[in-house]
């Protein structure tokens, strides 16, 4: 956690999905994507 609190890591990449709250629905459908790494729901 210090290394990405850092900078050191970029976090940024594994983020695969970036959903907005009012589309929580799409976010869990994303969720089970084999791709998906990390789904991110923003306001």
């Amino acid at each position: 956690m210090r290394l990405v609190a850092a900078g050191h890591v970029r976090t940024g990449p594994l983020i695969t999905h970036r959903i907005r709250l009012a589309e929580i629905a799409r976010a869990f459908v994303a969720h089970e994507e084999p791709t998906a790494i990390k789904v991110a729901i923003l306001p």
